[in-house]
């Protein structure tokens, strides 16, 4: 398996197939590189497809969405299809190789498969079909977002979760699956990597092992699950208001039953007045925590952004919220956190820059907290700082020099002047009229170096090479800022 890239196939108790590497390897380091198994996208207006969309979209009642059951036709070899059959098949060692991959074993054709089946020709191939669309559910990986494609690999497939990786993937510019350390990795350590996004390796733990039980059939047992504390679960102490309480790992949710929540009695004590949380403390923690995820829930689903937050948020809104989190969380807790990350944007609309830098700043404290190593949500989060303290020095300079012009320059704009060079036809006016042009970026060179802008960006792209590659648009992105920013402020 993979000459030269030192690794071992190992069957572990519990785990099944696991692999293990026999070198060392640092932060970064590719462990290897391999091409997609097979690869299947959404296809608008294949026949067969559009079939399938069918029985999912307008008939209901099926246990996945067309695309699975897409792949599971599209792995089928041509001896298992009729003569007349349109669906593109795969090699017959192909398909030898992806049901070698994992998957439960079979004990029943499900309804939906049966139905498939029959949609497309293909009775007395429903076991098959049953056994490749539960290869595909346990281990495809996301090959493109549009159309939407999945791909699987061989060697990867053998490759277990957790929740704290050491290992990270991403598909080069030809599809390839590379493989790269995220942290050091020594002879006899296993490879893992997280079955989960970047944002959602720093959800609780009880959300993390709930949405792998449910989507991939197994309880993670990684040292982050069984960790006695949860610091994503922190709420403000009921009893002294000035500490705070971390609640165990295993702690029920809300949404849970109420003999779940009746019966848990692992009860945290304050870090600061020492006091045990109360039955009563424990449900009242629940319900902020409740609460906030319901209100985090409501702003995820509008299209929030730095341009147009004003129009889903009002000011007292943003006030109730901020003092929401600060009391029920002293901001430490996984959901405030996020809420505050949305914040952000409210407040860069409202050119309330040093409100923003607040917000972000509370996130990327939580990041640290939480989560031991390289994170991409944290990496992005440093990109979007640097974003925000480039946008604040321009804004202010430009206040600076007349505030009645320049008040009603977008944050867009204001991006779009510094990076880009371009002016909207009134910006030029303005900006010429004042004298400033030739003064803006004097007063940026001398903000910039005061606010560490630059130290800012280059520890997102430093971060971001590691996790994803130097070839990486992540990496890349940041990195022509950083050129562009420089070549700017080289001409004041």
């Amino acid at each position: 398996m993979h000459p030269g890239a030192g690794l071992q196939c190992q069957v572990m108790e519990g785990k099944g197939r696991t692999l293990t590497s026999k070198k060392h390897h640092e932060i970064g380091d590719v462990i290897f590189v391999e091409p997609p198994l097979h690869i299947v996208c959404e296809e608008a207006g294949d026949p067969d497809f559009e079939e399938i969309k069918k029985l999912c979209d307008v008939e209901g009642d099926m246990d996945y969405d067309p695309l699975w059951y897409w792949c599971a036709l599209r792995s089928l070899t041509d001896a298992d299809l009729p003569s007349n059959s349109r669906i593109t098949t795969v090699a017959a060692e192909v398909q030898r190789r992806l049901l070698l991959l994992h998957r439960p074993e079979t004990t029943e054709i499900s309804e939906s498969v049966d139905r498939v089946a029959k949609a497309c020709g293909l009775e007395g191939k429903e076991e098959l079909l049953e056994d490749l669309l539960q290869v595909w559910i346990h281990n495809c990986f996301e090959y493109q977002e549009t159309p939407t494609g999945y791909s699987t690999y061989f060697a990867p497939a053998f490759m277990s979760h957790s929740c704290l990786p050491n290992a990270d993937w991403v598909n080069d510019p030809e599809g390839n699956f590379v493989l790269k350390s995220r942290r050091v990795i020594n002879e006899g350590d296993e490879i893992c990597v997280s079955y989960l996004s970047e944002e959602a390796l720093l959800d609780c733990t009880k959300t993390r092992v709930d949405d792998l039980d449910s989507t991939k059939g197994f309880v993670c047992t990684c040292p982050r699950c069984v960790a006695n504390e949860d610091p994503s679960r922190v709420f403000a102490c009921p009893s002294c208001s000035l500490g705070e309480v971390t609640f165990p790992s295993q702690a029920p949710l809300m949404s849970e039953d109420m003999e779940a929540i009746d019966s848990f009695d692992v009860f945290p004590s304050c870090a600061t007045c020492g006091r045990e949380l109360t039955r009563d403390g424990f449900k009242a923690c629940l319900r902020i925590e409740s609460r906030i995820g319901n209100i985090l829930e409501s702003l995820e689903a509008k299209p929030i952004s730095r341009h147009n937050a004003g129009e889903f948020l009002s000011s007292m809104e943003v006030k109730q919220l901020r003092r929401l989190s600060q009391l029920g969380t002293h901001d430490k807790h996984g959901l405030s956190a996020k809420l505050l990350h949305i914040l952000v944007d409210y407040h860069v609309f409202t050119k309330e820059y040093s409100e923003a830098i607040k917000c972000i700043d509370t996130y990327l404290d939580f990041c640290e907290r939480v989560y031991d190593g390289l994170n991409g949500a944290r990496s992005w989060a440093l990109e979007e700082k640097g974003d925000i303290l480039l946008e604040m020095a321009t804004y202010e300079i430009l206040i600076e020099r007349n505030s009645s012009k320049f008040s009603s320059f977008s944050s867009q704009s204001i991006r779009r002047m510094f990076f880009y060079g371009t002016f909207a036809g009134d910006e030029i006016r303005k900006l010429a009229s004042s004298l400033i042009l030739e003064k803006l970026f004097v007063g940026l060179l001398a903000f910039v170096v005061k606010a560490c802008l630059f130290q800012t960006y280059e520890k997102a792209a430093d971060e971001l090479k590691l996790l994803f590659g130097d070839w990486h648009e992540y990496h890349t992105k940041v990195h022509e800022k950083i050129i562009k920013a420089q070549r700017k402020l080289a001409l004041s």
